[in-house]
């Protein structure tokens, strides 16, 4: 379940707009709606918003700092497919469909989060198709992502592909260089490889200036030379090198 930890919520705070372009799309008597149903709460790094198998509580955004969306599996394999930044939304699938959630959503240092929850997002479901078709949007988006990478997954070498992950955390792509607060093994679980090997491809990017490696954290230097690394052919065989 989700953790007991959570401050207590506001029922006035709203996310910011400028943050949230799926939110700023919206029609404005929709957004009017939206915005009166949110609750706002304050969470410490390393707190649950929802753990897997969870019955859906409603829809997530992230208002200030990251949330890691992590799949485990039996055996204790862990991929995470997706790290959300202050103006995207999650929970949108089973908000939809009203099963157990299919991840855990953690908290990446203090995190400020917008909460919809699952009464109010089923009721403005109900009254407006509107709304019913950018949750529909939200999660095509999130699907045809997904889809993509585990494409690149079965054909591109793994250095591409952990140049790739780093790419797709990379919000603001104007810009010359671009912290990422990420952890080796975060790397791993995006990739589907060893800690260990993960390391050996970051150094090899770090060797060649592409990132510098910090505590818990990864820099990209080169943002045009890491684009060219995603994009790198895969060995002879059209599968991935290990």
């Amino acid at each position: 379940m989700a953790d007991p930890h959570m401050s207590a919520a506001s029922p006035t705070a709203a996310p910011p707009m400028d943050t949230s372009p799926w939110l700023a799309s919206f029609p404005a008597d929709l957004r009017s709606r939206f915005l009166s149903s949110i609750r706002v709460r304050d969470l410490d790094d390393g707190r649950s918003i929802f753990r897997t198998g969870d019955p859906p509580d409603g829809l997530y955004g992230v208002v200030r700092g990251q949330v890691r969306l992590v799949m485990r599996f039996p055996g204790g394999q862990q991929l995470l497919n997706h790290v959300a930044e202050a103006g995207d939304w999650f929970g949108e699938i089973s908000t939809l469909d009203g099963r157990p959630r299919l991840n855990d959503a953690i908290c990446t240092g203090p995190t400020r989060i917008a909460h919809l929850p699952q009464a109010d997002a089923e009721r403005v479901m109900r009254d407006d198709p509107t709304f019913v078709r950018a949750m529909a949007r939200l999660a095509s988006r999130r699907h045809r992502a997904a889809m993509a990478f585990a494409g690149r997954t079965l054909t591109q070498p793994l250095s591409a592909q952990i140049a790739y992950a780093l790419l797709s955390l990379t919000r603001k792509q104007g810009r010359a260089e671009h912290d990422l607060a990420l952890r080796h093994e975060d790397v791993a679980s995006i990739v589907g490889t060893s800690r260990q090997t993960v390391a050996v491809h970051l150094r090899r990017l770090g060797d060649r200036g592409l990132v510098a490696l910090g505590y818990r954290s990864i820099r990209i230097l080169d943002l045009a030379a890491l684009k060219a690394e995603a994009h790198a052919a895969p060995d002879g065989h059209g599968m991935p090198s290990r």
